[in-house]
This record gives C-alpha cells, structure tokens and sequence, in this order.
C-alpha cells in the first residue's frame, strides 16, 4: 500500500529496477526515499513512511489500522478548492446597458415598476451616451414611465 501511495503522491515509484528482481531488491533493501512534493502534511508523509518500513513489526497490522491512521492525517487537512463565488455587486457589474434594459422590461411587464426603474437606471449608468436607443423596449414594458 505504501508503494501505491507513494506513486499517487510523486508520480514515480519509490524503487526502481531495471528488471523485476531489481526492483524488488530495492523494495527489500534500499531505505525508501523521502517524499519530496512540497506542501505535504507532515502526518501523510509519516504514513506513506511507515507503510514503506522494511520491519513488518513497524508497519500497520491491518487495513482497519491504516483506515484509522488516513483519517487521522487527513482530519481537518482536506482542502478542496472551491471557486470563489462572486458577489451579486460583481455579477451585476458584467451586465452591459442593453441587459439592464431587458431587465428593466422583463420587470416592467411583471408590474414590478420600481425594480423596472432601477434597472433602466443602471442602463443609463452604463452607457449614458445610449439614453435612447433602448427607449423601444423601456417604452414598452412600462405604462407609464415617469421622466
């Protein structure tokens, strides 16, 4: 199991040989090497050592034992990267001028007139230049639109 761990953490095999008795002289005799992947807890990396140790008396006795022994190393270590989720502020600033509108109309059309307003507001804050061209679809999702 060392071996096998070892591997998924390095990428190579911890002995090698150019033939299979070669390799298994080196897994019977050589002192395994150390795990060189920076950044690995040191409660791993005494794991995967005592799996490789050439005394059985020194190794785990049991998978239960080494079950245990990975739990251990890992409790609290796990990190998963999550994406870092965007604010509503950082979504809502991709938005162009013409989304807003369309936003401002879908509003508009449920009657939601202030959150309508709000929307062409931010249309306006967008591209301030571009006050008409949207007024098609503003007009129309608002009966009546205060200037």
């Amino acid at each position: 199991m060392g071996v096998i761990l070892y591997e998924a953490l390095e990428g190579k095999r911890p002995f090698v040989g150019r033939t299979p008795q070669d390799f298994l002289s080196a897994h019977l005799h050589q002192a395994p090497p150390g795990v060189k992947r920076s950044g690995t807890p040191k409660s791993l990396v005494s794991l995967i050592l005592k799996c490789l140790e050439k005394d059985q008396s020194q190794r785990f006795q049991s998978f239960a034992e080494l079950d245990v022994a990975i739990d251990e190393a890992s409790l609290g270590k796990r990190q998963v990267a999550s994406p870092k989720q965007p604010t509503v502020s950082e979504m809502e600033n991709t938005i162009d001028a013409l989304g807003w509108a369309m936003r401002g109309f879908a509003f508009g059309k449920l009657k939601r007139f202030e959150d309508s307003l709000r929307c062409y507001s931010r249309a306006l804050e967008r591209n301030p230049r571009d006050g008409g061209s949207h007024s098609n679809i503003i007009m129309s999702g608002v009966p009546s639109c205060p200037r």
